[in-house]
């Protein structure tokens, strides 16, 4: 797209103008400084800001004239933009593919049923239960859902993983941590929390943790077996509240038939949700597959670049003992490794206290929102 020169100082002038509007100056009333003073004290910021709009201004009027369906935009070759010389802007773009769109006449969707049967909603009571639950010490050997304080060393053929890892004294020597026994969220030691059932405060034994061939999070153990000594220091228990009036009235209602009814329709609508959802995936679906077209190569490059994000997994508050409570950890996916994600810990776990830190930002900004807004706002088709 060309711009001639007057366009090109028109859209300059414009620019300067605004600055003046905006800018603050000593001893001028807002909006009352020279535009030549203006104009030396911002030139830098004006210069861009210049020619961000002409830029903006050159693929607006091309969309205007071309008419086309643009996509994505590839590519943005400014050229040389000067005051007092035309302008040429080119723009890559890929345009949206062209096809016929299948019949679905004869398309049946699957769905679930969104009935609401009874244990379904005790298993959410139950939950709501384990959200308030409270953490005793129990004087008898850990069961499966207890919590185990305990320390340990762990050692490869003799050698201990502190000294082979020092930076990573989590898997070498610990003081004192926090592990659920068979917990759905394993900790740091792949197997561990199944290795704790029956044991008892004051306990002392040795364990054996098998880790994963492939192991990211600590590469020089992958593959290997380690003998770690275990002290066991405290066992606690999780105590479920009664569905008395103080939790009845904590969950908005005035009895238990209430409380049922409000859940069975909050499931309703979850199910419905879910539905909704797989109605949208499975007729996406069968247009995908029914439509041939050639998908333009910068919707599959950015497609590519698009990291995946899965549900991950974590507790409801109140899981755990109410004695630590950092605001997350860091944990490897169920196979130890594969990749590492942020689970969100209940508020009374634990093992929060052992692994409090903080999110640090990568400092990339994208490349979109790095952009002048006027770049910003044609990028996003406006």
């Amino acid at each position: 797209m060309s711009l001639d020169a007057s366009e090109v100082e028109s859209e300059h002038q414009a620019v300067v103008k605004e600055f003046v509007a905006q800018a603050r100056i000593p001893g001028f009333r807002p909006g009352k400084a020279p535009a030549a003073m203006i104009a030396k004290r911002f030139g830098k910021d004006i210069g861009q800001e210049f020619k961000q709009k002409l830029v903006a201004k050159a693929y607006r009027a091309a969309l205007d004239k071309e008419k086309l369906p643009v996509l994505n935009i590839v590519n943005v070759q400014e050229g040389v933009i000067e005051l007092g010389q035309p302008a040429e802007v080119t723009v890559t773009v890929d345009i949206r593919p062209e096809f016929e769109l299948p019949s679905l006449a004869d398309f049946a969707v699957e769905l679930d049923s969104t009935d609401v049967t009874e244990p379904e909603i005790d298993q959410v009571i139950e939950g709501m239960r384990a959200e308030r639950a409270d953490f005793k010490a129990a004087a008898r050997p850990a069961q499966k859902g207890d919590y185990v304080k305990l320390a340990y060393e762990g050692k490869i053929a003799g050698q201990p993983i502190a000294e082979l890892a020092p930076e990573k004294q989590l898997y070498g020597k610990v003081p004192q941590t926090w592990e659920e026994v068979e917990g759905a969220n394993e900790g740091h030691l792949p197997g561990l929390g199944k290795l704790l059932n029956g044991v008892s405060a004051g306990d002392k034994k040795t364990v054996q943790i098998v880790f994963p061939a492939q192991f990211e999070a600590l590469p020089v153990v992958a593959g290997k077996t380690a003998d770690y000594e275990l002290e066991i220091l405290e066992v606690r228990e999780r105590v479920l509240p009664e569905i008395d009036e103080a939790f009845l009235k904590s969950n908005q209602a005035a009895d238990v038939p209430a409380l049922r009814e409000q859940v069975r329709k909050n499931l309703a609508r979850q199910k419905e949700y879910r539905n909704n959802a797989e109605q949208r995936r499975q007729v996406t679906d069968a247009l995908a597959a029914k439509a041939a077209f050639p998908a333009p190569e910068s919707l599959v490059e950015s497609e590519d670049r698009t990291p995946c994000r899965r549900p991950r997994g974590g507790g409801k508050a109140g899981q755990a003992p109410a004695d630590a409570r950092p605001h997350c950890r860091k944990r490897e996916d169920r196979d130890h490794g594969t990749r590492s994600g942020r689970v969100y810990l209940p508020a009374g776990d634990p093992r929060r206290d052992q692994a409090r830190e903080v999110r640090q930002g990568s400092g990339e900004e994208s490349r979109s929102a790095a952009l002048d807004p006027g770049i910003h706002h044609i990028r996003q088709g406006g």
